[in-house]
């Protein structure tokens, strides 16, 4: 003991001479987006139809092409993503964020770390200004990098017009790249009668790096509509603006087994900001909780109006009531809440943002991460070592460790790292001895080919107990220099309490916000079965040529089938989890193409050619 403790008490002393080898950095794959947009391209034929003004959008919902709610679609495919994580003091719950991405979540162009030209597009419907009375006006909110890369000088968020006439788009406003700040308003006045036609459009798009979620803009507040001016910069709206994610104290997930009714937060806050100029109050605040369409019995705090001055948030307190949760439906292994807050004000701008959602899920592992990465993290020195704590609520055992990884150009994974479990120095707060390590001789390896989209499994080669009230510190030593690029979450913040690195023989606390996506898993060790490895010979396709319904035959091995779809220049097409037997092309596919499998028991995705003729 009096060897660790001296080790921990150095660093008191020397961590502020040491060159901190821990790195952050840029998503090189966004999986979320790559999820939905696997979702959404699965929804066909969503109709668009003609809009006429009032064009107004917060996302704060879905109004993109195959959104699942069946929302009223106001945009084209473009690539351009809504989220509510990237934008930092968003006016509103929900962002359309451009970056250097495609819709499926990959680099435009993963080859070449320097490759530049137009990224993602954000472009309306069809909007009808035929019979505008007059004073058009354009208004949006945008923000250079949010939680995501700084956008460069020579980068650029660009909006364009659309004549339909002429069938060109013309520019009509562009900003250079720029350091973060607060989201700034632009107003735009359209005059022009090669505008003013029926089918008019607008459309918004990024100049930026391509090779991976670099150079981010986000926006907000879209509307377009007549009898404004260009001093209408006042947005009379009171809307929710920051996402929540748990009901739970110091935690977004723990076992059911583990939660009790004091683990419920005691003052969940729902906030909401007044961007207009006048006060507002609140009226009809509720909070629901339902599991399997059975009420909670959630009640509020307090009851009343409570007022929201010009420019200011208020967050509303909620609470539960003594039963705290409950489920209804049989334990199956995850339990799932859907939450509901919601309030009203008159007058209201944009009724949609009065409302936020979000899902607790219990199942076996602890977390404190929100699910969303927004960068990577690691460290670079050769014997690194990173510990992330973990109080642990219940007795129980420790049976695997989840770790989401983000693939990178610069593959580690020919060094591999050992994942390893430390007791806790309670007096001096890091890591103590080591009471788990994978065996030597079988260390584990990073593979992002099965990562890319979810939370890697480790199951441990023997469980390991832990007590009630006990903490204890996961994570790994890498053999390499490469960072091993953990997802970061930037929305939440855990790491400067809980995370620790050591590059020097002394443990660092961690220096960069965040939340590292890595997670204990109690109950079972999770059985991974080793099969003969797939061959190129045990994935049929057929017919090939196909007219573009595509039939599969392939091993047995359940769920978790993943396609990549490539043109020959190597552009990602379509990416997508596999559904039944058969892969519908898009109708306007036609020629050869590359298509890629994989499974996360493969140890490399195979990949056929086939052809497509219409």
């Amino acid at each position: 003991m009096r060897k660790e403790l001296f080790t921990c008490f150095t660093l008191l002393l020397a961590f502020v001479f040491i060159d901190a080898q821990e790195v952050e950095v840029d998503l090189p794959h966004n999986a979320i987006q790559a999820k939905e947009y696997a979702q959404k391209r699965s929804i066909r034929n969503t109709s668009r139809s003609l809009v006429s003004l009032p064009f107004i959008d917060d996302f704060s919902i879905d109004k993109f092409p195959g959104n699942l709610a069946g929302n009223q679609v106001l945009w084209e495919t473009g690539c351009s993503w809504r989220n509510e994580t990237f934008a930092v003091n968003a006016p509103t719950l929900g962002v359309a964020t451009f970056d250097g991405l495609d819709c499926t979540g990959y680099p435009y162009n993963f080859e070449s770390a320097n490759s530049f030209g137009s990224a993602d597009t954000l472009t309306s419907t069809d909007i009808d200004l035929s019979s505008a009375s007059g004073n058009i006006v354009l208004s949006f909110l945008y923000q250079a990098q949010g939680w995501g890369n700084q956008p460069e000088s020579s980068d650029s968020l660009v909006l364009e017009f659309w004549a339909p006439d002429s069938l060109q788009w013309y520019w009509a406003w562009s900003s250079p790249g720029k350091v973060l700040d607060d989201f700034e308003m632009v107003l735009i006045s359209i005059e022009n009668d090669q505008y003013l036609k029926p089918d008019f459009k607008f459309r918004f798009r990024n100049y930026a790096t391509l090779s991976g979620a670099l150079d981010h803009w986000n926006l907000d507040y879209i509307e377009l509509d007549d009898n404004r001016s260009l001093d209408d910069t006042i947005i009379q709206d009171l809307a929710f603006f920051e996402p929540q994610y748990t009901l739970l104290n110091g935690y977004s997930s723990v076992p059911w087994s583990h939660y009790s009714e004091s683990l419920m937060r005691s003052d969940i806050l729902g906030f909401a900001k007044n961007n207009g100029n006048n006060g507002s109050f609140m009226s009809n605040n509720t909070l629901e909780i339902f599991e399997n369409g059975i009420s909670q019995g959630i009640s509020m705090n307090f009851t009343g109006e409570p007022s929201v001055s010009a420019g200011s948030v208020q967050g509303y307190n909620y609470g539960v009531t003594d039963d705290g949760l409950s489920y209804g439906s049989s334990f199956s292994g995850e339990i799932t809440f859907d939450v509901e807050f919601s309030f009203t004000v008159s007058p209201d701008f944009v009724v949609d943002n009065n409302v936020q959602h979000f899902q607790q899920t219990f199942t076996d592992y602890y977390a404190y991460d929100d699910g969303s990465a927004e960068r990577g993290y690691g460290v670079d020195i050769a014997g690194g070592q990173v510990a992330y704590r973990f109080d642990v609520l219940e007795a129980d055992s420790i049976a695997a460790l989840y770790m989401y990884f983000l693939p990178v150009a610069e593959d580690p994974s020919e060094d591999p790292f050992y994942l390893t479990i430390w007791s806790h120095n309670d007096l001096l707060n890091c890591p103590d001895t080591i009471i788990h390590q994978d065996n030597i001789a079988a260390p584990s390896s990073t593979d992002y080919q099965t990562a890319h989209d979810y939370f890697l499994v480790y199951p441990l080669q023997e469980k390991i107990g832990v007590n009630a009230n006990e903490s204890v510190w996961i994570g790994w030593v890498q053999s390499g220099d490469v960072s091993l690029n953990i997802g970061n979450d930037k929305n939440t913040n855990n790491n400067i309490e809980r995370l620790k690195y050591n590059v020097a023989g002394a443990w660092n606390s961690s220096i960069i916000p965040g939340s590292l996506m890595m997670r204990p898993a109690f109950g079972e060790i999770p059985v991974v079965s080793i099969d003969e490895p797939i061959s190129e010979m045990d994935i049929k396709l057929y017919p090939n040529p196909t007219k573009g319904l595509l039939f599969l035959d392939l091993p047995d091995m359940g769920s978790n089938w993943r396609y990549d779809l490539f043109g020959l220049q190597g552009n990602i097409i379509a990416s997508e989890i596999l559904k039944g037997n058969k892969i519908d092309l898009a109708d306007d596919l036609s020629g050869m193409y590359y298509i890629r499998f994989q499974h996360p028991s493969m140890e490399k995705p195979i990949t056929k050619k086939i052809i497509v003729v219409r």
